[in-house]
């Protein structure tokens, strides 16, 4: 039998690929049903195959597993083609990266599920080599128009519907037919031939290249290159150069534009999102085009704009000026009452920061207005989103997600329960790169400018350039005695004060103490706590101003005698108030940007402001009287000495402040900005220079806590008037005579406001909090400064800057339970913090400006903040398209000076929201026990930092390492662990039925009431849409505006609880026709609430499945270095 009679019985006269199914009657022309692959192995098994001619409108590299083997038996020709591979319309002009993305989503399924195939990549080199002979060609169809499929062989071509895909040839319904007559054959061949000779045949090296490049490839990365992708595709989303095509009203930088479009889509995905971009950078325009945005293309009208007291003014101004509509309300107000008007579509919320304690009046408030407005989208700005600590972060971040704690948007981000997940990146199992790539949109000044000065891409608003000002940083070194007259230096007489306040005892701020009942001692180490902080901020003040330490000893010998006295009346303070105390005083300090932590303990110094705290109690009976009575006497004869010690230093003149004085006689015309922690250290500063420069008296003004919002506003448009013009016209212009050339202020005037009218900051004070420093310098250094160089001064003891803080910290060593009591997290220093500080203070000292980026990037949250760097340098240097065209997926291999393991990067997307997640599993684990989960370190930070590596690191990946695919094998393994980490179905399914704190009591028992006014016949009305509000909104927060209906219905569920254990079956009836008439009450007053508050859309339903894609980004292969 010859070749063509034999693929007559072979080859079915049709192939569709559904060999499995039975068609009625064609079984009568059709014995066999084969698929497309199966046909063309036959072809190749049965005939002496020389040639093979196909057409396709697609072409897929999977294919080759199916049919390789058989195409590499065609013989070798230096005559002519042996294979001609036409691909028609489909594909059009493909460029390389058209193939590679399609060859990308070809292999989707396998980077789905992580399937690196050794074997595939068996096939996938095969194909090369056999791509690379010169009788193999590959051409792409141009013109004219060609949908055809044809497999052209010398005694048979089959013409169709099958593409040369994986699919084609195995799982789609297909029409294909057999070709056998001769001049069918040729005429198909001729065909062939001719749009062939058309075609771009140079596709070819195209498709080689795509090939050898792909994660299965032949190239071989370099483990920089592998590094940069990762960075690459994880943060381009965030960096912008050029111009964006949008419709943005208002005037804005590029980076500007590019965060509104980043806030945008994050207010789609979340619900809300924080800008934390530096200070200066333009939040507030930032702010007013999102409003704006939000207002014309989605409806949502009504505006809400949440600010400090102090800066009202400023955003009334902007307001009027721009087309948003926006409600202006203070935070001050909003402590007090919320706004007339109860339905917000935007609530924004400008230093957001303020709301970082969860137990003030205002967040309360606050709360309460978003459990109103449950769809609202929320804005916070803040330049300085941790203060002290994550809680900081964390507080405000429940702000987004309206006080739930299982926000079911994080469900698409891997954050299930928003407080486990911060407990756990305290503790190193999480990494705050997850929330914060997703819900902060944060960009420093240093980033800002290093785009600018690569890409040459002025800062243009309105085509009118804008550039930062140079920063420069000098010191004014001063001390603060005169040992030529004192005999006495800085450092001595330093220590000689902390060796007297540390002896001090301050029995009326530790009443515990001295209690002869074991049940009263709980309260002591609060009072012990505060003591030590009281001490810190008595030295503090010393370093400030002899004056500020003076007034606070007054306080202490005055409230020293009130105590004395008091104790024959058996009037006392109790350690249980103390946190009440502090808790009104940081409410009542966070508008004027005071330190609350200062002014609890200066507030503790004043007996008036405690005295509705003063409790009256037989002391006899519980205390120790006599030794309070003792321990006052000797802390008389302390603060006495101290006093003495103070007036030696006062006999000369005061050296710092003629340090000031010098500085300001240097500075010439220039307006001056001066800052201090304390009050009475600008009032000393302000009553010195009105003394001195009367003749420049109207020049000269201060700002405290203690002005009112209305006169600060008119000494700040004095000070800045440039930066604060007025768009009252009613309003009096500010004349040059009126203007102030110099501002003293304490913090209250070192957020929000724009004061770059001024090129110098002098800080009087160390910087014991480098918030406020960054604060204060974001003042003068603007974007919109009409200076092009800004100076900061920073005042520094010319000796014993170490041993000032060695002081500092020796105090505030019993304060290590501060975390567990007043949660004033700023006031500890541990021993790396304190050399840290120690580093930072003497950078500052030396005029080291880098310090101030450090500083930044530490409360900006931009701890990634180097590779961003490095990654737009290497963009710069080599072009978006050169990191375009490496694939996803690439791998490498690298000798470790410290490293031995496999690091793996993974992007998981879910309902439009992709995450990239980093994991490294060591060869050795214990070495990393502190950051080990399932054998995996997950720390975004600690892997990009095991994984960093120079541009010039050879590759290093031994063949054998993946010989049987092992390599591979283990790759899957991580990513699979990665995935169990990211998301565990029966934990998210836990938490989406666990209801929020405190409403469990109410679904319980709607569930009992339902079953049994169903055994009565009777109905609740409501009951299932209740249940839905109580599954997903705390009801506590809104308890105060349903008449008290909860707490009445708690009761009735008391009554319940108690009566149904009674033996009397009448009782029992009661109670249960009881709780039914209480719960049918209970849903009707909550469901009126909720219909009139429109506070259950269709959006606050359940969470729906958590089903994820993933896609593998790259892995490198590390070994450490043999020593």
């Amino acid at each position: 039998m010859n070749d063509e009679n034999k693929l007559k019985d072979l080859i079915p006269i049709i192939i569709d690929n559904r060999f499995k199914e039975t068609l009625p009657g064609l079984e009568k022309f059709i014995q066999e049903r084969k698929t497309m692959g199966l046909v063309i192995n036959d072809i190749f098994s049965n005939s002496d195959i020389k040639r093979i001619r196909i057409c396709t409108g697609f072409f897929s590299p999977h294919v080759w597993k199916l049919i390789g083997n058989s195409l590499k038996r065609l013989p070798i020709s230096t005559e002519k083609p042996t294979f001609e591979l036409l691909l028609g319309s489909e594909v059009k002009e493909r460029s390389k990266k058209d193939f590679q993305a399609w060859f990308d989503e070809q292999i989707r399924k396998e980077l789905d599920e992580f399937e690196l195939d050794i074997v595939l990549q068996r096939h996938i080199r095969s194909l090369i080599f056999f791509l690379e002979r010169n009788d193999v060609y590959v051409g792409t169809q141009k013109r004219p128009f060609v949908h055809g499929k044809m497999y052209c062989f010398e005694d048979v071509a089959i013409v169709g519907s099958s593409n040369f895909t994986y699919h084609g040839f195995t799982s789609n319904t297909e029409l294909n037919i057999p070709v056998f007559d001769k001049k069918q054959i040729m005429a198909l061949s001729y065909w062939f031939d001719y749009y062939f000779k058309k075609a771009n045949t140079s596709y070819k090296k195209v498709l080689i290249e795509a090939l050898k490049n792909c994660k299965l490839g032949t190239t071989e990365w370099s483990p920089f290159n592998v590094y940069m992708k990762v960075l690459y595709e994880a943060y381009k989303p965030t960096l912008s150069f050029e111009e964006l095509a949008t419709e943005i009203d208002i005037k804005l930088t590029v980076y500007q534009q590019e965060g509104v479009q980043r806030l945008i889509q994050a207010i789609n995905d979340f619900g809300g999102v924080m800008l934390a971009d530096s200070v200066g950078l333009g939040k507030s325009y930032q702010a007013l085009e999102v409003i704006r945005h939000l207002q014309s293309t989605q409806g949502k009208r009504q505006a809400l704009m949440i600010c400090p007291a102090q800066l009202k003014h400023n955003w009334l101004n902007m307001v009027a000026s721009s087309d948003v509509w926006a409600q202006v309300y203070s935070m001050e107000k909003l402590a007090k009452s919320l706004p007339k008007k109860k339905k917000f579509d935007i609530i924004v919320i400008d230093e957001s920061h303020n709301f970082r304690n969860t137990n003030t009046k205002r967040y309360k408030q606050l709360e309460l207005l978003l459990a109103k407005n449950p769809d609202a989208s929320v804005l916070l700005l803040t330049a300085t989103p941790i203060n002290t600590s994550l809680k900081d972060l964390l507080s405000q971040m429940l702000i987004v997600a309206k006080s739930a704690i299982n926000y079911q948007p994080f469900y698409n981000i891997g954050i299930l329960n928003i407080k486990k997940y911060f407990k756990a990146v305290e503790a190193k199992e999480e990494d705050i790169g997850k929330l914060r790539d997703h819900l902060i949109v944060s960009r420093s000044r240093r980033e800002v400018r290093l785009r600018q000065k690569l890409f040459e891409v002025d800062l243009t608003i309105g085509g009118q350039p804008l550039r930062f000002p140079e920063r420069h940083l000098t010191s004014v070194d001063y001390t603060i005695t005169n040992p030529s007259l004192s005999g006495m230096t800085s450092i001595s007489f330093y220590q000689k004060i902390v060796d007297l306040l540390d002896k001090l005892e301050f029995p009326y701020y530790n009443l515990e103490k001295y209690s002869i009942e074991e049940k009263d001692k709980s309260g002591h180490h609060i009072g012990a706590i505060l003591i030590s902080l009281m001490k810190t901020l008595l030295l503090k003040r010393l370093e400030s101003s002899i004056i500020s330490f003076e007034k606070s000893l007054e306080n202490q010998r005055f409230l020293n005698n009130i105590f004395s006295k008091a104790i024959s009346q058996k009037v006392f303070l109790k350690s249980s108030k103390l946190r009440k105390i502090f808790e009104e005083i940081e409410a009542d300090l966070q508008d004027t940007g005071e330190d609350p932590i200062e002014a609890f303990c200066q507030a503790l110094d004043t007996p008036r402001k405690i005295k509705k705290y003063i409790e009256t109690e037989d002391l006899t009976i519980s205390y120790n009287q006599s030794k309070m009575e003792e321990e006052i006497e000797k802390d008389k004869k302390i603060l006495d000495k101290i006093e003495k010690e103070i007036k030696t230093v006062q006999k000369h003149e005061d050296q710092k402040l003629n340090a000031l004085l010098k500085t300001i006689e240097g500075l010439g015309n220039k307006k001056i900005l001066i800052f201090s922690y304390f009050k009475d250290t600008v009032n000393y500063i302000f009553d010195n220079l009105i003394k001195i420069y009367s003749e420049r008296e109207e020049k000269i003004e201060k700002i405290t806590g203690e002005i009112p919002n209305k006169t600060r506003n008119k000494i700040i448009r004095r000070f800045a008037p440039l930066s604060n013009p007025s768009i009252d016209e009613n309003e009096e212009k500010i004349k040059p005579e009126q203007e102030l050339q110099i501002l003293i202020s304490t913090d209250a005037l070192s957020e929000g406001q724009n004061l770059q009218d001024a090129p110098i900051c002098i800080n009087y004070d160390l910087h014991w909090n480098p918030v406020r420093l960054i604060q204060r310098i974001g003042r003068i250094d603007r974007l919109k400064s009409p200076n092009k160089n800004v100076w900061v001064y920073n005042f520094f003891p010319e000796e014993g800057l170490e041993t000032l803080l060695s002081l500092v910290s020796r105090l505030v060593d019993r304060l290590r339970l501060i975390n567990q009591t007043l949660e004033l997290d700023g006031a500890v220093l541990t021993e790396d913090e304190l050399g840290r500080k120690t580093e930072q203070m003497n950078r500052l000292k030396e005029g080291d400006i880098t310090v101030l980026d450090e500083l930044e990037s530490e409360i900006e949250l931009l701890s990634d903040e180097g590779v961003r760097d490095l990654l737009i340098k290497e963009i710069f240097e080599k072009g978006d398209k050169f990191f375009q065209k490496i694939p996803i997926g690439v791998h490498s291999g690298m000798i470790s000076n410290d490293h031995s393991g496999v690091a793996v990067i993974i992007r998981a997307f879910r309902k439009g929201v992709s995450s990239f997640f980093w994991g490294f599993e060591p060869d050795e684990p214990e070495e990393y026990e502190d950051w080990i989960k399932n054998n995996i370190v997950t720390s975004k930070a600690l892997v990009q930092k095991i994984i960093s590596c120079d541009k010039n690191e050879p590759r290093y990946l031994p063949e054998s390492e993946n010989i049987d695919g092992s390599l591979f094998k283990r790759v899957l393994n991580i990513a699979k662990k990665l995935k169990e980490l990211l998301w565990a179905s029966d934990i998210v399914r836990k938490i989406d039925d666990k209801p929020p704190p405190g409403n469990k009591i109410y679904l319980e028992h709607i569930k009992i009431a339902e079953k049994l006014a169903r055994n009565m016949k009777k109905k609740l009305p409501n009951s299932t849409k209740l249940k839905k509000f109580l599954k997903i909104r705390k009801i506590d927060i809104i308890a105060t505006e349903l008449d008290d209906s909860p707490k009445k219905y708690k009761s009735s569920i008391g009554d319940y609880k108690k009566n149904k254990k009674l033996p009397v079956i009448s009782n029992k009836k009661v109670a249960e026709e009881k709780l039914v008439n209480e719960t049918r009450e209970f849903i009707e007053k909550l469901t009126e609430y909720i219909e009139e508050n429109q506070l259950l859309g269709e959006e606050n339903g359940r969470a729906t499945g958590l089903k994820s894609k993933f896609e593998l980004m790259g892995f490198l292969r590390l070994y450490k270095k043999q020593k």
